[in-house]
């Protein structure tokens, strides 16, 4: 039987599956803290009841956040080692491997601790009404 062989040598399922796998799951979880950062600078228009649900909701997000940017460093020293392992011992199609992966960590450290500030920018245009912002 012809079997075939798989996208990073000794990896199982081969290595660009699990990258993308992981890069969703990453994806989707900054998208709903997006959202609920949205929602939080929504609530706080209003000044009512939604006072509580408001705080709430920044306390949760600011344990996320001091959760991913504690677990983002770690992660990202992994994969450069094993894009560096990639680079050296795999030749030429190791070498745009580690560019993808190192192109991926970059991207990803830049979105973990750039977040708060694309996000608090994004809401301040949907909260200043009448100031200005997106709905003035």
């Amino acid at each position: 039987m012809d079997q075939k062989k798989p996208a990073v040598e000794g990896h199982p399922t081969g290595g660009r599956k699990l990258r993308c796998r992981v890069t969703r799951i990453m994806t989707m979880a900054l998208m709903v803290i997006c959202v609920m950062a949205l929602t939080s600078s929504a609530l706080a228009a209003t000044g009512t009841a939604g006072t509580a649900i408001q705080d709430a909701v920044k306390s949760g997000m600011g344990e996320a956040y001091e959760v991913i940017s504690a677990i983002a460093l770690p992660i990202a020293g992994v994969a450069l080692a094993f894009s560096a392992f990639q680079f050296f011992f795999n030749g030429e199609k190791g070498a745009q491997i580690a560019k993808g992966t190192i192109i991926g960590i970059i991207v990803g450290l830049a979105l973990a601790y750039l977040g708060p500030v694309i996000v608090g920018q994004v809401g301040t245009w949907f909260s200043d009404v009448g100031k200005g912002g997106i709905f003035s």
